[in-house]
């Protein structure tokens, strides 16, 4: 059974039951459910986010379906398994994490309550469905990954286990078999969603990881500047399309200065000119750090110098 369907049992049974309705093969294919006050059932499909009813399998009951506020409170609950306070320190990072290991996105209203983050009403919900992949790595991989390199590519469609593999290094995951070691230091990460603080204000955000104080809030003012972003310094991440939140999460893991940078698909979201101008930007400041990016576009091997791993046939293998 595809783990689409155990992730859909974590919701309440009259979501539940039609979403068990779509056929194995387009559930395979799912890797996001996506729910929003006022809005359908949305669905990333192979790396297509459209709507659920734009799908021929689209069940009856769904076809008509808008979400109201009542729903999508409902849809929290449940996926909190009725203990929402059991996950206060997630949801103060915009975030839950299932039984099952299912990653859920809380986008909402927060306020701080006695120093606090607390969400306050929950507008939009995020399922990623997390589907364990077994992947072989070559021994050629196997010894790059055990010594400094300077850059390193890993390429291959959705569910190749790209991710998967940046979570390991990053700590965040434990391995299906064997050891992972990383020297120990700082890393920093950009992961695909730009995981901002919602309460907080994009030059806030990059702030954060520096020193959160005013002495170091003009270097966060100059990556927002050179990330193009100057002009979004105040604004908080639900006012920022999602490119531009891209690009601030980009500025706060650069702003980090860790030698250690794994990025998952970091340019996703950024049109072809800004793309080239923000990878280049990325190329520069990772000059003397061990970067790791997976991404679809074998065109950012040139752009940052890596080393390509692609992925083909269950197993990731040195392109060219």
């Amino acid at each position: 059974m595809d783990e689409y369907y155990r992730a859909i049992r974590l919701l309440p049974s009259w979501l539940a039951g039609p979403l068990g309705q779509l056929p194995a093969q387009t559930a395979a294919q799912i890797h996001e459910l996506r729910f929003r006050t006022g809005c359908g059932v949305f669905v990333t499909l192979s790396g297509r986010q459209l709507p659920l009813q734009d799908l021929p399998e689209c069940p009856l009951q769904l076809r008509e379906c808008v979400l109201d506020q009542f729903q999508i409170e409902e849809i929290f609950h449940t996926l909190c398994g009725g203990a929402v306070h059991a996950h206060q320190t997630e949801l103060a990072h915009g975030f839950l994490t299932t039984p099952s290991g299912c990653r859920v996105g809380v986008a909402g209203r927060y306020v701080d309550r006695d120093g606090q983050t607390v969400l306050q009403q929950v507008q939009g919900l995020n399922l990623r469905i997390a589907r364990a992949v077994p992947v072989q790595l070559p021994d050629e991989l196997l010894v790059q990954l055990k010594k400094h390199f300077i850059g390193m590519l890993l390429i291959g469609e959705p569910d190749s286990g790209k991710t998967t593999l940046l979570r390991v290094l990053a700590g965040l995951r434990a391995p299906g078999g064997g050891t992972v070691r990383v020297s120990p230091g700082r890393m920093a990460c950009v992961f695909q969603e730009p995981r901002l603080l919602p309460w907080r204000t994009a030059a806030e955000n990059v702030n954060a990881v520096l020193s959160d104080r005013a002495q170091t809030m003009p270097q966060a003012l100059a990556w927002l500047e050179r990330l193009e972003l100057s002009d979004a310094r105040d604004q908080y991440p639900a006012a920022l399309s999602g490119g531009m939140q891209q690009r601030v999460a980009i500025a706060r893991a650069l702003a980090y200065d860790a030698p250690l940078l794994l990025l998952d698909e970091p340019f996703r979201g950024l049109d072809a000119a800004l793309r080239q101008r923000v990878t280049a930007l990325v190329a520069d400041a990772a000059r003397a750090k061990t970067l790791v990016l997976a991404t679809h576009d074998a065109a950012d091997a040139a752009a940052l110098g890596c080393v390509v791993y692609a992925y083909a046939d269950g197993a990731f293998r040195r392109d060219g």
